[in-house]
């Protein structure tokens, strides 16, 4: 094939056009999943509930979207239907910043004066350091639109007092969820649960320690899709049963068949 300067310029700016896909390829994209009942917040992500408090965990990654130490996930989301539309979404952060150590297998204050910076669209940014809240602990994530849903994503920014790098490790930050309607009534605040975000750990360290906290190995969320697969595969084999047993009998016909002409 003659090669054009052309197509040359074409196949270069469909390349372009696909980095950011590409980018983002890599980039696990999650929500803290919310739902309402009656009047109470609920948070629906309970795959991976810790076993010593029996609250949920969800997870986080910072430099997930290649910008160290910061990270827009976990987002906030409210199906379509949940709220009214105007409704507002809030979050209170609870407690202090931890961080696991693994000489005591507990999460304990940072010791290099680490604290997690929360920067959302409505509210000066929430700062969660490790001996308490900064600032407001309650804020706005955002208002229901008219399909009475919400999904907005924050920025969590982890660094220090300092200025130095925050140090390696699994930080564990605290937090609950409220609404209001637009005459101020009250959506109850949902239990307290827990993000811990990987700063810097090798994926398989960060998973151990999620599985220590929860007891769920990290590929036992897709067994029951495994589990579906081979049921498919078990129903193709008796498809493929079936069909051999018609062929058997079309051959029984064929030589009951053979037999009438060879009498006659």
């Amino acid at each position: 094939m003659k090669i054009t300067s052309f197509t040359a310029l074409s196949t270069v700016a469909s390349l372009l056009v696909s980095l950011p896909a590409l980018a983002e390829e890599g980039h696990l994209h999650s929500d803290i999943e919310i739902s309402v009942e009656g009047n109470q917040m609920v948070v629906d992500n309970d795959e991976l509930i810790d076993l010593e408090t029996g609250r949920i965990i969800i997870e986080g990654e910072f430099g997930g979207e290649g910008v160290p130490f910061e990270t827009d996930d976990p987002g906030f989301l409210v199906e379509a239907g949940a709220f009214n539309p105007g409704d507002s979404l809030w979050y209170t952060a609870h407690n202090s910043l931890t961080v696991w150590d693994e000489a005591t297998e507990s999460f304990v204050a940072p010791a290099n004066l680490e604290q997690l910076r929360i920067v959302g669209d409505f509210n000066d940014p929430v700062i969660v350091t490790s001996t308490g809240i900064f600032a407001n602990n309650s804020v706005t994530v955002d208002f229901a639109d008219a399909t009475g849903e919400v999904h907005r994503h924050v920025e969590y920014i982890l660094e220090t007092e300092t200025g130095a790098d925050p140090a390696p490790g699994a930080y564990r930050l605290e937090m609950s969820v409220f609404g209001f309607t637009p005459n101020f009534s009250v959506y109850h605040m949902s239990e307290n649960f827990y993000i811990v975000f990987n700063n810097g750990l090798e994926e398989e360290v960060y998973e151990e320690l999620v599985e220590h906290l929860t007891g769920v190995a990290h590929d036992d969320d897709h067994e029951g899709e495994d589990d579906h697969d081979h049921d498919d595969e078990d129903d193709h084999d008796d498809e493929d049963d079936h069909d051999h047993d018609d062929e058997d009998d079309h051959d029984d016909e064929d030589d009951h068949d053979d037999e009438d002409h060879s009498e006659e």
